[in-house]
């Protein structure tokens, strides 16, 4: 039995390049699965010389993550409570320092792949830190007023500011440190949210339409801006990013489905999968969503 499908899910597509279990039972990390063999996004990083980080706001050790990342292209993998002790100092501030004292001596960088997972962005969006409950926060009423579930529509656009905030603050750090166009930051949901619906997750809402950014300052040329209309998914991020930063000597073999944003292909001939644990599974097709239909006789 698995307590969280959807983090579940998003380590077997958007870091493994995998279709993910229909399933909330058992799925590809259940139990730590130390013996899955998995080529995805940590190990091209590591195949590629890159130091590899896991970190979150939140305790590893459900699901056993605390097992399943660390053999799975993670070399350090830290938890709520050692990201509260080693703060952002260490991780960014020290590494730039390390990095400039290797190019000071004529040695190329040594580059970093960092998957951070957020808690903040979740229903039902009451979770804050207190120095924000009680901050002074635009009027978001308009918004909201009238509003069948007005009070969880509050809270998910303080949420949002909130995380849009930290995101700003996290990208200027990183241009004051004079890092951000060496780094490529890709931000991706598991699933929409719909807040005004009764079911706040109703995927006919939610799912078809998810917001998702690779963001690489100086970098994308004509690109930069580029919004893409046609349906991707998680597994494409494996694909687009060895694509961007080239593959590892020897090559990498891996069996996604994936495919690299950067090939362009018509509008709606690309289908991708589009499953959840908890509902059905269904594809998506340009912006039509198809669903199979479990019948109970």
């Amino acid at each position: 039995m698995t307590i969280t499908p959807n983090f579940d899910r998003s380590l077997e597509s958007l870091l493994f390049a995998q279709i993910p279990y229909d399933s909330t039972v058992k799925t590809g990390i259940t139990g730590g699965r130390k013996d899955t063999k998995l080529s995805g996004l940590p190990q091209l990083f590591k195949a590629k010389e890159y130091e590899t980080f896991f970190t979150t706001g939140c305790p590893t050790r459900f699901e056993n993550w605390d097992e399943f990342l660390p053999t799975h292209g993670y070399e350090t993998v830290l938890e709520s409570k050692e990201m509260m002790t080693l703060a952002e100092k260490t991780v960014l501030v020290n590494k730039t320092s390390e990095q400039r004292a290797r190019v000071s001596q004529g040695l190329w960088k040594k580059p970093l792949f960092i998957t951070h997972y957020t808690i903040s962005s979740h229903a039902p969006f009451e979770e804050r830190p207190t120095w924000y409950a009680k901050a002074n926060k635009p009027d978001f009423s308009a918004f909201y007023q009238g509003e069948k579930h007005a009070e969880d529509i509050k809270n998910y656009l303080e949420m949002r500011y909130f995380t849009d905030m930290q995101l700003g603050k996290f990208m200027d750090r990183m241009e004051k440190e004079g890092i951000l166009n060496d780094t490529i930051v890709v931000i991706v949901g598991d699933h929409g949210q719909a807040p005004e619906a009764d079911v706040t997750n109703t995927h006919e809402e939610s799912v078809t339409r998810v917001a998702g950014a690779i963001i690489a300052e100086g970098r994308l040329g004509d690109a930069a801006g580029l919004m893409i209309e046609d349906a991707v998914e998680h597994y494409d991020l494996l694909n687009t990013l060895a694509d961007i930063t080239g593959l590892p000597e020897g090559g990498f073999v891996q069996t996604g489905v994936g495919r690299s944003q950067k090939r362009e292909v018509p509008f709606g001939e690309r289908v991708v999968y589009s499953n959840d644990p908890s509902r059905k599974m269904a594809i998506v097709r340009g912006h039509q969503r198809l669903r199979f239909r479990i019948l109970q006789l």
